[in-house]
């Protein structure tokens, strides 16, 4: 599959839009751009405000937090918790 991605925050999203996934997988793929922007932007935050190091893995874990929460809201994880997310990705992201 050839992707690429846009140059912009607009064209990001509307390359990530055209994505094939069904179901709940497609209403996760979209949540994840929004999750992991708004964890590096806390990052950062922590980073420039109170002096913590940024840590990648901490990163993800922020956007799989945020994903779940966002998600719970909207039945998007509905029959599945929060370890599902953290350990079967590839479970919840299946049709």
């Amino acid at each position: 599959m050839r992707w690429v991605q846009g140059n912009d925050i607009i064209g990001a999203i509307e390359t990530w839009e055209r994505c094939t996934l069904r179901g709940s997988a497609r209403k996760i793929w979209t949540l994840i751009p929004f999750a992991v922007w708004w964890a590096i932007w806390l990052g950062r935050n922590d980073c420039a405000f109170n002096s913590k190091e940024i840590v990648s893995k901490n990163l993800i874990y922020k956007a799989k937090v945020l994903m779940f929460l966002w998600g719970f809201r909207g039945d998007v994880f509905k029959g599945h918790s929060f370890v599902d997310l953290l350990n079967g990705w590839e479970a919840l992201m299946s049709p």
